[in-house]
C-alpha cells in the first residue's frame, strides 16, 4: 500500500514496485489509506510521514 499525497511520487513508486512483480493499491491521504488497510491489509505500507 503507498500512501502518498503527491501523485507523481506515488506514481514512481509504484512503477518500481509492479516492476519487481509486486500488487499496488495507492491512497492519497491517511483516511483513504486507513479504509484501504481495513479492506485488505497489506504486506508493507509506503508511507509519505509529512503529508
Amino acid at each position: 500500500l503507498i500512501i502518498e499525497d503527491d501523485p507523481d511520487i506515488s506514481h514512481v513508486i509504484e512503477l518500481v514496485l509492479t516492476g519487481d512483480g509486486h500488487n499496488c493499491r495507492v491512497a492519497n491521504n491517511g483516511t483513504k489509506g486507513l479504509q484501504e488497510i481495513k479492506l485488505k491489509e497489506p504486506d508493507i505500507i509506503t508511507l509519505d510521514v509529512m503529508l
